[in-house]
């Protein structure tokens, strides 16, 4: 459900001002570090004269504490560690003010500390929010998964990949994260995550072979889940799941990979490690590889 900031001064319509955010699903982002990210934006906003639209991509090394400690934070909250988000992308955007005729009722610091706020801030950051200032909007995403272009190295069975079928590659993801496929600590963290091979227990296993007829008969995709194994300090403890109860996520993340306009080098594969599930921090990994080689 998304929220709309009743005290903003508009109601809904033309024009909607006010914060929105969906709190049915917070990343694991505390508010500490995000008010000691969002100033390095705002700074490029301001050296832009306020005005001018801008899209920028900060990480954790854009963070800077912010002086002494906010009066609604508890005098035992632990001190920010921005390594917990070293593989995290936050993707900020002013739409800017089109019209200058138009009253900016915050500026950006003022935009952003408010989102920092419940409900947008509460037991961590949504993973988007938004502030219509009235002359234009304020914007967040946060990109919690990393992509690696190449095979996991901690998985022994390293073949040589070849550039793909897209349409295959798409179709096996679909294939793939529709399955019935249980990812279980005990079996699927290395060392241990292909103790069953790639020719048993492919009920149960989140290793599947695809071959599609495209002309290359000898061609094959393989798609696997793993835990991570050199998981990120911000993870949670690894736990059971099911791919088919992830469907919409399984496609999002192996999808990064073959990502248009920016697929891996070679359209040969690669992973992406997921850093916020609750179940814990997850590669996701697909390439094709050739059978004869």
């Amino acid at each position: 459900m998304d929220f709309c900031d009743p005290d903003s001064g508009t109601t809904h319509g033309a024009s909607l001002t006010g914060k929105l955010c969906d709190i049915n699903s917070y990343s694991k982002v505390d508010e500490p570090f995000f008010a000691g990210l969002y100033p390095s934006f705002c700074s490029a906003v301001a050296a832009g004269g306020g005005k001018k639209a801008l899209s920028k991509t900060l990480t954790s090394s854009d963070y800077h504490p912010v002086g002494k400690r906010s009066g609604s934070l508890s005098p035992r909250t632990p001190p920010v560690n921005p390594n917990i988000y070293k593989f995290y992308n936050f993707d900020f955007v002013w739409t800017g003010s089109a019209d200058s005729a138009m009253e900016c009722y915050k500026d950006c610091n003022e935009a952003f500390n408010a989102i920092t706020a419940a409900p947008c801030g509460l037991s961590g950051m949504t993973y988007t929010a938004s502030e219509n200032v009235g002359c234009g909007t304020y914007s967040y995403t946060i990109d919690a998964d990393l992509r690696v272009c190449n095979i996991d190295p901690s998985v022994t069975y390293q073949p040589d990949m070849v550039s793909w079928n897209t349409d295959n590659a798409n179709q096996a993801i679909k294939d793939f994260c529709a399955g019935d496929f249980v990812v279980d600590p005990n079996t699927t963290t290395p060392p241990n995550n292909f103790s069953q091979g790639a020719g048993s227990g492919r009920d149960t296993y989140p290793l599947q072979v695809y071959r599609y007829p495209d002309g290359s008969t000898d061609h094959v995709t393989s798609i696997f889940v793993t835990f991570a194994s050199t998981p990120n300090p911000g993870c949670s403890a690894p736990s059971t799941f099911n791919v088919k109860d992830y469907t919409a996520q399984c496609e999002r993340l192996l999808g990064k990979v073959l990502a248009d306009p920016d697929p891996c080098p070679g359209n040969t594969g690669g992973f992406v490690v997921e850093q916020a599930a609750d179940h814990g921090c997850v590669d996701w990994q697909i390439f094709q590889w050739s059978i004869s080689g």
